[in-house]
């Protein structure tokens, strides 16, 4: 699950949350300096990702596979319902959320008042996933609730420590360092910064998915 997080470096007041692959979530920070937990779980049916005043976050997992296969996006002002997204169709008529898409799959949207952006991006191998990361607020990520703040604790595992631990094959770190150097040859051809922090949850992420499957393929994706 190498593609789906957004280059996006934390400031002082803002954060993000990404939802992506069999899921794994790394939970907002509400602090700049702290940690940003990170979680595999085994969800299955729909989920609250995320929700507050402006937006609400629901995403349907698939039974076994746990990949997000549908979400439904609202967002709000005041109560009253602007725009609806889901995994096939848009209902989208208020020049407050702006929609674009950066390549023919992967959408972003923008919505200006809460200064909230999230970024989806689908993919295709066996199975057709979504990986979502938002971006928001610190102010608004202590007005909210979610996976994206709480995660499920009889459904959800820390990851933190499984690569500082040494808890891993030593063939999959292999395996998972050379997705991330084509990876990095990519955004260096791209002219994008790099993001060590985001490098370090995509390695952790392969590396769980490649032990948890024994595919190697799926750590790739």
């Amino acid at each position: 699950m190498l593609a789906c997080l957004i280059n996006q470096v934390e400031s002082e007041n803002i954060s993000v949350c990404h939802f992506y692959g069999d899921p794994h979530i790394i939970l907002f920070s509400e602090q700049l300096e702290s940690a940003q937990n990170r979680y595999w779980c085994k969800l299955s049916g729909e989920h609250l990702i995320l929700q507050n005043n402006y937006v609400q976050i629901e995403a349907s997992m698939q039974h076994d596979t746990w990949l997000i296969e549908k979400f439904n996006m609202t967002f709000m002002r005041n109560n009253e319902t602007l725009c609806t997204i889901t995994d096939h169709e848009q209902n989208c008529k208020s020049s407050e959320i702006r929609i674009r898409y950066p390549s023919s799959v992967h959408m972003e949207i923008f919505y200006a008042i809460p200064d909230l952006y999230i970024s989806i991006t689908p993919h295709q191998y066996q199975y057709k996933w979504y990986d979502i990361s938002i971006r928001m607020p610190t102010e608004l990520i202590r007005q909210s609730n979610g996976l994206c703040i709480t995660p499920s604790t009889d459904k959800c595992f820390i990851e933190n420590n499984i690569v500082e631990d040494n808890r891993f094959n030593r063939t999959s770190k292999s395996i998972c360092e050379m997705y991330l150097l084509a990876s990095d040859q990519a955004r260096a051809l791209l002219n994008l910064p790099n993001d060590y922090k985001t490098r370090d949850h995509a390695l952790l992420a392969c590396i769980h998915d490649f032990e948890t499957t024994n595919n190697k393929n799926v750590g790739k994706y």
